[in-house]
């Protein structure tokens, strides 16, 4: 079967780029080795949303279906732990309403899912996968599990840090292992947070809180692995005490928590975003530290950046693929990952750094505005639907 994208993971990112091309002439294939996730099954991860990500789900659709569940964060409370100095960032430094939003990465999940299985050009093989690969200058040619054979012109590999695309292209990675581990789960406390997020550094990592609906907050603990085991076998009653004892009493009393999910981290960068016939996005290109809360971010400007290329490259009546497609597209984000990467690695700098740049960002203005700033992607050139404009392409359909 002959397709002109195929898409390899359907997870937040591929599926995002199936849905900012649904309005265009193209035939595509989504694939993915797992089912579809059902909703109320909740996977613990929460999504720290920018305006501009709100902005791109706004144009394919996707928004109006999550709207009501995603919390405003209207206030950024950073301090950290036995250290002076506190620092606010605020939606009304900005003249926004919000300086972003909070969802449930299953929410979000469904809500794409939901939109891929209206959309008449994307064809989905599910559960299925990629099992041999052979690129030439002129398409990729793979096999699936299931037996199927397909080809494209374009091979989209979107399936997280770990992707088998990748490593058949023989794109290697840096990896930087930070003996670390983050503790997710949702908490109550005595006060409402009034959509006021919560970044709070440690001697050995760090405590964000996020606004979630009905006045919970998602609590992500990054502790060090060491202390891990430790951590996670505390009883509920310790386990509370000991959040409550890093963050003190600005919400009041932490009332309870839920159920705990712990994820390892690492950071995972591609040596290269191409190889014939093939891209990386998302994760498979950066999977990055969660201390920023830009990995998804990121990767939704990767999927629509890569899709405002796409339909402008067709626009010319030229083909998508080539190397000078591929050049043209690892170009264009070659900044934007080097920002996010640099300000990730900056917030975890030893404790010192962190207090004086936790005391300098208070004191001067225009130091806390380009960090809120970089946190809301204003530093960097944004994509058509990010801007909320529409992608067009006045061509005949593609045979």
């Amino acid at each position: 079967m002959n397709f002109d994208i195929i898409i390899s993971g359907r997870g937040l990112v591929g599926a995002s780029l199936a849905c900012c091309l649904k309005n265009q002439n193209l035939k595509i294939a989504i694939i993915d080795k797992f089912l579809p996730a059902l909703l109320g099954k909740k996977n613990a991860r929460a999504l720290a949303l920018s305006p501009p990500s709100i902005k791109c789900l706004e144009m394919i659709d996707v928004w109006p279906k999550i709207a009501q569940e995603a919390s405003a964060i209207v206030k950024v409370h950073v301090s950290k732990q036995k250290h002076f100095g506190v620092t606010e960032i605020s939606a009304a430094q900005f003249k926004l309403p919000a300086l972003g939003a909070v969802i449930d990465a299953d929410i979000l999940n469904h809500a794409l899912l939901e939109t891929l299985s209206s959309l008449p050009n994307v064809t989905s093989f599910c559960p299925d996968e990629i099992i041999g690969l052979s690129q030439s200058k002129d398409e990729c040619s793979m096999q699936l599990s299931s037996g199927q054979h397909l080809t494209a012109k374009l091979l989209v590999a979107a399936e997280g840090a770990v992707s088998s695309l990748r490593k058949k292209a023989g794109i290697g990675v840096k990896v930087s292992e930070h003996e670390q581990s983050a503790i997710v789960a949702n908490v109550q406390f005595e006060q409402p947070h009034q959509g006021v997020a919560f970044e709070r550094f440690t001697e050995n990592g760090s405590l964000a809180l996020l606004p979630l609906q009905m006045g919970g907050m998602k609590c992500v603990w990054i502790v060090a692995n060491p202390q891990l085991h430790h951590s996670l076998s505390l009883e509920k009653e310790s386990f509370l005490k000991k959040i409550q004892e890093i963050f003190g009493f600005r919400l009041g009393t932490l009332l309870s928590v839920g159920e705990r999910v712990c994820y390892p981290l690492r950071t995972v960068v591609a040596d290269a975003l191409y190889s014939d016939r093939l891209v990386l996005i998302g994760n498979s290109a950066n999977n990055l530290h969660p201390i920023a809360a830009q990995g998804f971010n990121l990767g939704l400007r990767d999927a629509a950046i890569l899709a405002e290329k796409i339909v402008d490259i067709l626009a010319k009546d030229e083909e998508i693929g080539t190397i000078q497609f591929l050049q043209g597209y690892a170009k264009a984000r070659e900044n934007d990952h080097h920002q996010v990467r640099q300000g990730t690695q900056r917030l975890l700098e030893p404790s010192a750094l962190q207090s004086l740049g936790i005391l300098a960002s208070e004191y001067f203005p225009a130091l806390k505005h380009k960090i809120g700033g970089w946190g809301l992607g204003e530093n960097t050139c944004l994509p058509k639907l990010c801007r909320g404009v529409k992608l067009v392409m006045n061509r005949e359909a593609i045979s």
